[in-house]
């Protein structure tokens, strides 16, 4: 199997509990448009150092309500992805949505938790190799693994947020997040940054 192919679905693997629930965050409530993504993970692949990155997805919907979350994807442009693994990249479409209970801590800047067994919607994403060579890939259920995750922390998909840092201001919303773990083979660690404008 393709690098490609065997790590751009890593959304399939579940992994740690959720944070505690924390006081109400108005600054993050309402609806937000995301306008930078940049997701990198770093580590071996048949014993080979790789760095894979993830950049685009422009137009995500994110709406935030008091105890609840939305991710709609209906206007999200492709994600682009270089896999830094023999030349192999291409890049992801995310269509539908998912929604999910959300718990918080924190006004201006604090913790985005998903409550992962409360997700539902007809999200997915199609992965399309383009180089070396053009090649159909993976099609796969975005909320699915999140909600039958057995460790919710250990679940990484590049666009599906679920949880996070956050920082908050009257016109911008800004998440982080590390991981670890082991996608297909590929050990590694990642980071996700991702900034919104409110709508």
């Amino acid at each position: 199997m393709a690098f490609g192919m065997a790590v751009a679905g890593v959304a399939a693997v579940g992994g740690g509990a959720a944070g505690a629930a924390g006081a109400a965050a108005p600054c993050a409530i309402g609806t937000w448009t995301m306008t930078w993504q940049s997701v990198v993970f770093e580590g071996t692949f048949e014993d080979k150092r790789v760095t894979t990155t993830h950049g685009g997805s422009t137009g995500t919907r994110l709406i935030i309500g008091p105890k609840t979350m939305k991710l709609d994807f209906s206007k999200s442009t492709k994600q682009n992805i270089s896999f830094g693994y023999d030349g192999t990249g291409g890049f992801e479409i995310y269509r539908g949505s998912f929604t999910a209970g959300l718990m918080r801590t924190g006004n201006t800047k604090g913790k985005l938790t998903v409550v992962n067994k409360t997700a539902k919607g007809d999200a997915t994403a199609s992965y399309t190799q383009e180089t070396p060579e053009r090649a159909e890939g993976i099609t796969y259920d975005v909320d699915e693994p999140l909600r039958t995750a057995v460790k919710p922390s250990r679940y990484w998909d590049s666009l599906a947020i679920t949880r996070g840092d956050y920082t908050c201001s009257k016109k911008t919303l800004k998440i982080t997040r590390s991981t670890s773990g082991d996608s297909g083979g590929f050990v590694h660690t990642g980071t996700f940054d991702y900034t919104f404008t409110r709508a």
